[in-house]
């Protein structure tokens, strides 16, 4: 397993890293143009959070865009608030769904698990690539412009590592993504 720094050294093109908002493992060490990080929180993809074709449009066009990376990372307070029992808001309600039916398969975000929060936060991170990869507008930027879409989850608890996520693990996810 490669820590944070190795895996930015061998990323050939001009990245994307797509963080959540509370992910400081890449402060510092990205000071390249080769690279951009933007934040979303929780790292939540979807129309609703902004990210949508003109956002993206932007990034390849006129940042040469060619490769994006949706950055997990092991401790992450923003998917801990969503789980929150007194959290009420239904702007997340979805998310939450699908987190739930990730701790009844693996264990709860909470119970200090290292293996239970890695695991959630692959499958979370699998889902996040899956709802930009069939996104409409997505599909349609796919057509124009060469791009490859990863995910990661780095381990801000070990030194930084970084677990490559299998993108197929979305379609045999035990939630249920509809």
């Amino acid at each position: 397993m490669k820590n944070l720094n190795q895996f930015i050294k061998n990323t050939e093109e001009k990245t994307m890293f797509l963080c959540c908002n509370d992910c400081y493992a890449l402060n510092g060490l990205i000071k390249s143009d080769k690279y951009i990080v933007t934040t979303a929180f929780a790292n939540i993809v979807s129309a609703r959070t902004g990210f949508e074709a003109s956002f993206f449009k932007h990034y390849l066009e006129q940042e040469n865009v060619r490769q994006i990376i949706v950055a997990g990372h092991a401790n992450c307070c923003m998917l801990s608030h969503i789980m929150d029992s007194n959290n009420e808001a239904n702007y997340w309600q979805d998310t939450k769904e699908k987190l739930l039916q990730l701790e009844s398969a693996f264990g709860s975000l909470s119970n200090g698990n290292k293996n239970s929060i890695t695991k959630i936060m692959e499958y979370h991170v699998a889902i996040q690539i899956n709802n930009l990869l069939k996104s409409p507008y997505f599909q349609i930027l796919l057509e124009e412009f060469p791009i490859s879409v990863k995910g990661i989850i780095i381990d801000d608890f070990n030194d930084s590592k970084v677990l490559e996520v299998d993108q197929q693990l979305a379609v045999g996810l035990p939630v249920n993504l509809n």
